[in-house]
C-alpha cells in the first residue's frame, strides 16, 4: 500500500519549466489497496512507440520519445469507489513486475510538435471523455478505420453508431463500472494489433502521464493519473 508518511516526489524541465512529479500514490499500484485493480487484457507493441490520445477527437497524436521493447504487456485500470461512483483513477501499462526506481515525464519529442503543443507537453488532453493506448502502427490502422468509417457514413457518429456497442459488452465490468461499459480492448482485425480505450476518471480535460524507470534507465510502467484524487479534493474544499 502507498505510504502515508512518506513522500515520494521527482523534479524535470519540461519546456524550460520545472515540473514536480509526486508519485506517492501510483509509486506501487500493484500493491495500492486503496484502488481495484482490473486487468483488461494485453497491448501488443510492434514499433517499440506508443500514443496515447483521445480516441474520438485525436488530440496531438504523436508517439511518446521513449522507446520501449516489442511484445504484449497487461494493461491495468485501478477504480476507486468515490462520492462521484466508481471510477477509473489510473491507467497502466506493466512492462515488468517490479517497484519502479524513479518516474519521469511521458514526453513527446518537441520536433514533432507546434508552439502550442509544447506548453502541455506531458498532458494528454480529452473531449470525448475517453482516453487510448496503442502502438503506433496500430495506431495508424487505427486512424485508417476511423477515416473510412467517416468518410463511408458522414451522417453517422462513429461512437454511437460503432463503438456504444463493443462499450456494452464490457457494461459493469468490474462490478460497479459503467453499465454502458468503462473500456474496451479493441482488436484490428484481423491481425492481433489492438487499441485500448477506457473512460477517464471524472470527465474532460489534460492529464498528465508518467514513465516509471527502472535503475537502467528502461520502461517498468507507464501511468495516465486520471488526476481523481486531486479534483476529490478541490470538491471537498469548496463545500
Amino acid at each position: 500500500m502507498a505510504s502515508h508518511t512518506q513522500k515520494y516526489e521527482v523534479t524535470q524541465q519540461v519546456n524550460g519549466e520545472e515540473v514536480k512529479i509526486d508519485f506517492t500514490d501510483f509509486r506501487d499500484l500493484r500493491n495500492n489497496k486503496q484502488y481495484y485493480e482490473f486487468c483488461i487484457g494485453e497491448i501488443l507493441i510492434i514499433s517499440g512507440k506508443l500514443i496515447i490520445t483521445d480516441p474520438f477527437l485525436l488530440y496531438n497524436p504523436h508517439p511518446l520519445e521513449k522507446l520501449v521493447d516489442n511484445g504484449k504487456y497487461k494493461v491495468y485500470l485501478y477504480f476507486i469507489d468515490c462520492s462521484m461512483g466508481y471510477r477509473i483513477a489510473y491507467a497502466m501499462i506493466d512492462f515488468d513486475t517490479k517497484v519502479p526506481d524513479t518516474w519521469e515525464c511521458a514526453l513527446v519529442n518537441e520536433s514533432l510538435l507546434d508552439e502550442q503543443e509544447k506548453v502541455v507537453n506531458g498532458l494528454f488532453p480529452v473531449d470525448a471523455g475517453l482516453l487510448s493506448f496503442s502502438d503506433f502502427h496500430s495506431f495508424e490502422r487505427y486512424y485508417d478505420f476511423v477515416r473510412s468509417f467517416t468518410d463511408e457514413n458522414p451522417d453517422k457518429n462513429i461512437y454511437d453508431n460503432h463503438f456504444a456497442n463493443e462499450f456494452s459488452k464490457n457494461g459493469n465490468i468490474p462490478a460497479g463500472a459503467y453499465k454502458e461499459g468503462d473500456w474496451i480492448n479493441y482488436i484490428l482485425n484481423p491481425s492481433e494489433q489492438n487499441i485500448i480505450m477506457f473512460t477517464s476518471g471524472l470527465g474532460d480535460g489534460l492529464y498528465p502521464a508518467y514513465w516509471g524507470l527502472n535503475s537502467s534507465g528502461k520502461a517498468s510502467k507507464l501511468v495516465v493519473d486520471l488526476l481523481v484524487l486531486a479534483r476529490l479534493s478541490k470538491m471537498k474544499n469548496k463545500e
